[in-house]
C-alpha cells in the first residue's frame, strides 16, 4: 500500500526528527569543581566531555581560537563557564590534588609573539631556569632568575656560545643540550665569529662553559638534533630531525630523520631508528625498557617558501 505525505505532514516529520538526540549525553558537561563552588577559575569536565550534544563545533582554521574552551555547544550553556576559566580539570582525583586549595595563574614575562620556547631546565643549586629561543639570528639563551622578587628574565650566554638549542636535560649537575645550528654566527659577547656543527653539547651552569660531546656521524654532519634524554647508564638518546633546516639555522640535511644513541663513555654513536617521518620528542619508560618517540612527519620541507621560510 502506498502512502502519500502532504506538505504539512512532511514538515511535522522533519520537526520531530530534528530534536532527537543521541544517547549517552548527560548535562552539564562543565561544572564547578567540588570545594571550588565559589571559585569560577576552576572548572571540571564530566567524563572528559567524551559525548557532547550535537551539533557542536570548534574553529580549527584560526589557531588563536583552536582550543577546548572555544568549542561551541549551543544546547549546553555550561560551556560558557569555560570562557573565563583559568584551570580546566578533566581528571578530578589527580587534577584537584595538584591544584591545591587556592590555585592561581600569574603572567610574569612577555616575549616576542612569534617565539618558540624550548629546552627549559631548572638548576637546583642556583635556583634558575635556563631555556632557549631557537630562532634564526637568536644567538643567546634566556635565564629566569628565581632568586629575585619578582623573578627576572635575563639574556644568557655560555663560553663558547651555542646557537639554536632545542632540547635540554638536567643530569648529574650538568645540562645536556641538543643544538640544531651549523652556520657561523657572531658571539653575543664580542662579535667574534663562532663555528658550530649540529650536535649534543654539555653545559656546566656553575661556570657557564660548554663542551661538545658529539657533532657528526662517521664524518657527516648531523641534521639538527631536536630532543634528548639520558638513561641510567649515562647514555644519551636523541632525535635528529630536519627542523633546523626548516628554520634556516643549518644546511640541507644529509641523513634521513634519525634517532641515535650516544655513549659518552666510549664516543660511540649508533642509529636506533630511521623510519619515522620526523622524530621529535623522545622519552623513556620508568623501567627503562621502552623508548617513546613522537613523530611530526606531516611537516613539508620541500617547499619552505610556501610556509614563509626562505634560504
Amino acid at each position: 500500500m502506498n502512502t502519500i505525505f502532504g506538505p504539512s505532514t512532511v514538515v511535522a516529520f522533519l520537526c520531530a526528527t530534528s530534536v532527537l538526540a543521541q544517547s549517552g549525553y548527560s548535562t552539564p558537561v562543565v561544572e564547578l569543581c567540588p570545594d571550588f563552588e565559589t571559585n569560577p577559575n576552576v572548572s571540571c569536565i564530566n567524563r572528559y566531555a567524551s559525548v557532547l550534544p550535537y551539533p557542536f563545533s570548534r574553529n580549527s582554521t584560526n589557531p588563536a581560537e583552536d582550543n577546548f574552551p572555544n568549542t561551541g555547544v549551543p544546547s549546553d550553556p555550561s560551556f560558557e563557564h569555560l570562557r573565563n576559566t583559568t584551570f580546566i580539570v578533566f581528571d578530578q582525583p589527580r587534577g584537584l590534588s595538584i591544584l591545591g586549595s587556592a590555585p592561581k595563574l600569574e603572567r610574569i614575562f612577555d616575549t616576542r609573539n612569534d617565539s618558540i620556547h624550548e629546552a627549559p631546565v631548572y638548576v637546583p643549586g642556583l635556583n634558575i631556569i635556563i631555556f632557549s629561543i631557537p630562532h634564526q639570528g637568536e644567538y643567546e639563551q634566556r635565564l629566569i632568575n628565581l632568586n629575585n622578587t619578582p623573578p627576572t628574565l635575563e639574556n644568557y650566554t655560555t663560553t663558547p656560545p651555542v646557537y639554536a638549542v632545542n632540547g635540554g636535560k638536567w643530569y648529574k649537575d650538568r645540562i645536556y643540550w641538543a643544538s640544531e645550528a651549523s652556520f657561523t654566527f657572531p658571539s653575543p659577547t664580542d662579535g667574534t665569529p663562532v663555528q658550530q656543527a649540529p650536535g649534543i653539547y654539555m653545559l656546566d651552569p656553575y661556570t657557564n662553559t660548554t663542551t661538545t660531546l658529539v657533532n657528526n656521524y662517521f664524518g657527516t654532519k648531523l641534521n639538527s638534533p631536536n630532543d634528548l634524554f639520558i638513561d641510567s647508564k649515562g647514555d644519551i638518546w636523541f632525535t635528529d630531525s630536519w627542523y633546523g633546516y626548516a628554520i634556516n639555522v643549518t644546511t640541507y640535511p644529509v641523513h634521513p630523520p634519525t634517532t641515535y644513541r650516544f655513549r659518552p663513555s666510549t664516543g660511540a654513536l649508533s642509529v636506533v631508528e630511521d623510519t619515522l617521518g620526523q622524530p621529535n620528542g623522545i622519552g623513556i619508560s620508568p623501567d627503562g625498557k621502552t623508548i617513546y618517540i613522537s613523530d611530526t612527519g606531516i611537516t613539508d620541507f620541500e617547499d619552505r617558501t610556501a610556509g614563509g621560510l626562505s634560504d
